[in-house]
């Protein structure tokens, strides 16, 4: 905090110090403190542009994970709804998605771009996909219900060891 230079932050951290203090050892709750406290400052999130955003996506090598990074790009999408995403919430028709019990349990339509239906289509025929749900997690996975296999440990003589120790 000091290296940052931030003297709101420094300020806050102290008077949060300060009031702990107060409420645990002396056991009083001070209303000064909750109104000396200095509003954080409201930034604006970093933006990449169109450049950079298709450097990352290019970047993606696993056509599952470019598809779906795509996806969750070009329509907006939060992580939950995408590992969501069933093949009749696509309406290719009209170029929308039906998103079901989004945030808040709204439903809402967001636009779907050709080219990211295509690549929907692409990966639709390359995972040959037997339920609806097109992007799976391991919560969401036919596999998620079968009881989890043992996991083998190797003898204590042949594990490897996971400490470095310097050579001197």
């Amino acid at each position: 905090v000091m290296e940052s230079g931030d003297p709101a932050e420094l300020f806050r951290q102290n008077l949060t110090a300060v009031s702990t203090f107060y409420r645990t050892v002396l056991g009083r709750q001070e209303e000064f403190f909750l109104e000396a406290r200095p509003k954080r400052r409201r930034q604006l999130p970093h933006v990449l542009s169109v450049e950079e955003t298709r450097e990352v996506l290019a970047a993606l090598r696993v056509p599952r994970l470019r598809t779906a990074a795509t996806v969750v790009y070009s329509c907006g999408l939060r992580t939950c709804e995408l590992l969501r995403l069933t093949v009749p919430w696509i309406d290719s028709s009209r170029g929308v998605l039906h998103i079901h019990d989004s945030k808040g349990g709204v439903d809402r339509i967001v636009p779907l771009p050709g080219r990211t239906l295509e690549l929907l289509r692409e990966h639709y025929r390359r995972e040959s996909l037997n339920g609806e749900l097109l992007f799976e997690s391991p919560q969401t996975s036919p596999r998620a219900s079968q009881p989890a296999r043992p996991i083998r440990r190797r003898p204590r003589s042949r594990r490897r060891s996971r400490c470095l120790s310097p050579s001197i």
